[in-house]
Order: structure tokens, then sequence, then C-alpha cells
């Protein structure tokens, strides 16, 4: 299988346990082909709501992005932030990537994770 699939699957088991596993497997159907996704959601959703609002936004520039053009995108609220910290924080998650750490320039780990968090942003 997919080894991303395996390492989004042993996260959650060691996030949420073997029982929540199990449940959100049932509930999604195991051949669904967006179980890997809720499984990502669910994740996501654990997050601090600044690091979720980084990643969404992160998903609207694509693959790779540096800290400068994530700046651009936030919210003036959050623009203070020391963005150095959440995105290393995303990475230690399992979200992300750094590409090259002297042109601070990352990458979602996956496609699934983008797809998946661009997915969820409302339209306007």
């Amino acid at each position: 299988g997919s080894p991303f699939w395996c390492k989004t699957i042993a996260g959650y088991i060691l996030e949420s346990g073997y029982d929540a596993f199990v449940s959100s497997m049932s509930s999604a159907g195991t051949h669904d082909a967006h179980a890997i996704g809720n499984l990502v959601l669910s994740r996501f959703e654990r997050l601090s709501s600044v690091q979720q609002v980084v990643a969404k936004r992160a998903s609207v520039i694509g693959d790779e992005f540096t800290i400068a053009e994530i700046s651009s995108v936030l919210p003036s609220s959050l623009r203070a932030l020391k963005l150095d910290k959440v995105l290393t924080s995303l990475v230690d998650a399992g979200f992300f990537y750094t590409i090259d750490e002297n042109e601070k320039c990352f990458t979602f780990q996956n496609e699934i994770i983008r797809d998946t968090l661009y997915d969820i942003i409302p339209p306007r």
C-alpha cells in the first residue's frame, strides 16, 4: 500500500487509539476513497486555530510556499505571528515538509493533505 496511507493510519491510531480508528473506518467504509481524507481532517481538527488557518491558507497557495507567501494571505490580525514556529509545528505534526531552510520554503507532505484542506474552505 501507499506509505502515506500507512503513515496516516499509524498517526491516527497513536493520537486517537485503535477503537477510534476502527469506528472511523466503519462509518466511512473501508473502500471509501474519502477515508484517508477523513483521517486527515480528524488530525487537522486537533491543531490550534492558528495552525488551522495557516494550513488552509497554504492549501490555497499550492504545492510549495514560502513564509512570505503565507504571511501575505493571512488575516492582518495574524501577520505579527512568528510563522517560523507555526510552520515548524505543522512540519512536526506531519502536515508539511521543509524544502529549503534558507529560503523558508515548505510543501505539503502529500497532495491528499493539501486537497483535503483546500476542499474545506468555504467559497466566497
